[in-house]
């Protein structure tokens, strides 16, 4: 079902060129050429560009100098001396200082490393707004004035290339409307909800007795964006939203996205980023192929303002039945979800631990205690006591299996990618057979009967047998009486 506000999206086109009118399209071309407009607005964009990264690098400085500013006062001797002679405290660094706009105590955050930064802290965190903002529209202003100073230069130049022109026009349309669709315009909001959430920007006056309109915004979208320098496009963040949606209602959900709209690079990451805590194991599945790919994805979106720790979880079948091995595995995952790290594993490695989970407890549940009775010998005994330390090792290791697949159900989340190949009903399962082998009804003589048919047949033809064949076969009989040779004649 397509959403009503993915359907209600215009295409932003330049006026006078409509696709369906290329004589009209040519002729405004020729218009703009002589015009310049092109060349101005692209001379413009550049302006203003470099007038947004001078007001940034402004911001920054003066977040960083609130952030680390202290009272003339003698209170405040003692700890500037440790801070800037001995190297004993820390400064509040920009990557810190940025970081503590997603953080759900952030004035806590910015008073632990300084004491006397009372009534500031609430700046620094606008500064560090004003500082995402002014860059995400810097960034902006820059593509745009590339693609309108290229497209100058094609007029120029020109160039008859109407639907190349017509396309880079509606490119340029296209980002000279963009917009961050998260941030939304709210009447009367409510001031319940936790500021680790959201941010607000108070429009206008507050009426006598009644709420202002307000702006509202999801940091966590704002810096995702600075980290990736990117602009969020609108059906990213409606399925990050329809995401958190149901894991808010505790279902699951399954969203479609074309190739090339950013699945691994941007709603991946930016999920992960979002349902991340102390409390919820974060796990990204997907195909064997993509896995070194997705995980350096991961590494280089959180290596920066928002370090995490990305871990791999692999297993395989013919690992040892050994506990200590799992609980290595466990205690490497407890500590990614203590530090709100990320976990990437293949849809393999997950069944072969499931899968080798329950050849354990089949083993266990299969095998006869009674015969661990002491035996008459030393031998025998020697062999039970081999017996009862595989049983145990089989027993511990189930144990501690049973502790990793706790960690995944309270609680975690999986996030899969390519989820019509991992959960595929015909590639997706693993053969996985357990217990003993037993011979296939007719065994031999199911494959015997029809090699002995075709090297009948083949030495008929070419009037010697196989190189596998052996002597006094019954191709080599039927052969030697004539009687196969003469049937293939007739039908021949």
């Amino acid at each position: 079902m397509m959403n009503p506000s993915a359907a209600s999206r215009r295409t932003p086109v330049v006026c006078g060129f409509d696709p369906a009118q290329p004589e009209t399209c040519a002729q405004r071309l020729e218009e703009l050429e002589q015009a310049g407009g092109a060349e101005e607005g692209g001379t413009a964009l550049r302006a203003s560009a470099r007038e947004d990264g001078q007001r940034t690098l402004e911001a920054i400085e003066t977040m960083l100098a609130d952030a680390n500013g202290l009272p003339e006062s003698e209170e405040v001797f003692d700890f500037k001396l440790q801070r800037d002679l001995c190297r004993l405290e820390q400064h509040v660094t920009f990557n810190y200082a940025m970081s503590c706009i997603v953080s759900s105590k952030a004035q806590e955050d910015l008073l632990r490393l300084n004491p006397y930064l009372t009534y500031k802290a609430s700046a620094v965190l606008c500064h560090a707004l004003a500082v995402t903002l002014l860059s995400g529209r810097q960034l902006q202003a820059r593509r745009a004035a590339e693609l309108a100073l290229r497209l100058a230069r094609r007029l120029r130049a020109g160039s008859e290339e109407v639907t190349t022109l017509q396309q880079e026009l509606s490119f340029l349309g296209e980002l000279l409307t963009e917009r961050r669709c998260y941030i939304r315009q709210e009447q009367g909001a409510s001031q319940t909800e936790p500021s680790s959430l959201r941010r607000r920007a108070t429009s206008g006056a507050r009426a006598a007795g009644q709420e202002a309109d307000q702006f509202v915004l999801d940091p966590r979208f704002l810096l995702f964006e600075f980290m990736q320098h990117i602009v969020l496009r609108p059906r990213q963040v409606e399925m990050v939203d329809w995401f958190m949606q149901s894991y808010k209602e505790g279902e699951s959900r399954v969203q479609q996205m074309i190739m090339g709209a950013g699945k691994t690079t941007v709603v991946g990451p930016l999920l992960s980023t979002m349902l991340s805590q102390p409390d919820v194991l974060v796990t990204q599945v997907m195909p064997s192929p993509l896995l070194d790919q997705s995980r350096q994805i991961l590494r280089a979106s959180f290596s920066k303002l928002m370090p995490k720790r990305i871990v791999t979880f692999q297993f395989d079948r013919q690992v040892d039945d050994c506990p200590e091995t799992i609980m290595k595995i466990y205690t490497k995952l407890e500590a990614c979800r203590r530090a709100c790290g990320i976990v990437v594993s293949s849809p393999e490695s997950i069944k072969s631990m499931l899968l080798k989970f329950i050849e354990q407890l089949h083993a266990l549940a299969s095998y006869d205690f009674s015969t661990l009775a002491p035996g008459a010998s030393v031998r025998s005994d020697r062999e039970l006591a081999r017996q009862r330390d595989t049983l145990e090792r089989r027993s511990g290791m189930a144990d501690a299996v049973v502790r990793l697949i706790q960690l995944w159900k309270m609680p975690g989340r999986v996030i899969m990618d390519e989820v019509d190949v991992l959960l595929h009903p015909l590639k997706s399962e693993l053969n996985f057979p357990i217990g003993f082998r037993d011979p296939i009804d007719l065994s031999g003589h199911r494959w015997n009967l029809p090699i002995h048919l075709v090297e009948g047949i083949l030495f008929a033809a070419h009037e010697h047998p196989l190189e596998s064949s052996l002597q006094g076969s019954i191709a080599q009989e039927m052969a030697a009486a004539g009687s196969l040779r003469w049937m293939l004649s007739a039908v021949c």
